[in-house]
């Protein structure tokens, strides 16, 4: 069963956090060495990518063709077989992070609303009074978000 298969796995690993892939019977997991995309029913990993010591990958954002890991002060973004495209380093904790196109991240750390693209260009797209989380898009210019003290909100 799965169950066993994380087991076994786990055995082998230091597993830190397991996420559900994009893929059927496929799961993300995050060591403190790597983020994996394992295949339950091969029993095998199909994709990687390292992190660095302390990277603490906390959030998986899966777009249509890339991936967002999200850790407390780096963002990675790799394609869906988890070979890296680019890395952001943040001063601030990230707080949350969506995909408004494939070439288009939003996130949030504890001051700004931001912007990341591919090739690692960034940009302050907005400062914030309080930390907020992203939770999906309205609008062309809206979007769902929640604050500290979950209260939801249009921004």
């Amino acid at each position: 069963t799965d169950k066993k298969q994380i087991l076994r796995l786990s055995d082998k690993l230091e597993i830190l956090r397991l996420f559900s892939s994009y893929r059927e019977n496929q799961l993300i997991i995050v060591t403190r060495e790597a983020v994996l995309q394992y295949d339950l029913k091969g029993g095998k990993v199909l994709g990687q990518t390292g992190v660095e010591e302390g990277a603490d990958i906390r959030q998986v954002v899966i777009g249509k063709d890339k991936i967002a890991l999200c850790g407390k002060h780096v963002l990675l973004i790799t394609s869906l077989e988890l070979e890296l495209i680019t890395t952001v380093k943040e001063n601030f904790s990230i707080q949350s992070a969506y995909w408004e196109q494939d070439s288009l991240l939003f996130y949030t750390t504890k001051n700004h609303w931001k912007y990341a693209l591919p090739n690692g260009e960034t940009g302050v797209l907005k400062t914030l009074e309080q930390p907020l989380h992203l939770v999906r898009k309205l609008t062309d210019r809206k979007f769902l978000a929640f604050n500290v003290t979950k209260k939801v909100f249009e921004v």
